[in-house]
């Protein structure tokens, strides 16, 4: 279905004209930065846009590289897998610097059993 070159991922059709492409140039070492994504007119709605930032992040994988990205679209589809992966509360955390809501009890009234004591007790 894609055809995939050294820092690009594209589909053409029978005419040879591209109609759908993403690229992700090495941008430092072992970096890949995806920075375009396009889709024809003809094929939007059909998950194309997904697969082939799907297909740049696995090739970007393979080679052992870290995944950036300066497109919108590839941008968003990241965090949107992000969240999925480690859940609303973890990418708050890690992506918005927020923290949890005080005196909820999800965190601050926990028994874990065992014996606690300050390390400048004696």
């Amino acid at each position: 279905m894609f055809n995939v070159e050294s820092n690009r991922i594209y589909m053409a059709d029978g005419n040879g004209r591209i109609v759908a492409e993403i690229t992700f140039p090495e941008t430092a070492e072992d970096v890949y930065t995806i920075d375009h994504t396009f889709v024809d007119d003809s094929l939007r709605g059909q998950g194309i846009a997904s697969q082939l930032v799907q297909a740049a992040v696995n090739e970007i994988t393979a080679r052992g590289g870290r995944v950036r990205a300066t497109c919108s679209y590839a941008k968003k589809w990241l965090d949107k897998k992000l969240r999925e992966r480690i859940g609303d509360l973890a990418y708050e955390v890690t992506q918005n610097a927020a923290t949890e809501r005080p005196f909820t009890g999800e965190y601050d009234q926990q028994d874990m059993g065992g014996t606690r004591s300050c390390s400048n007790e004696q």
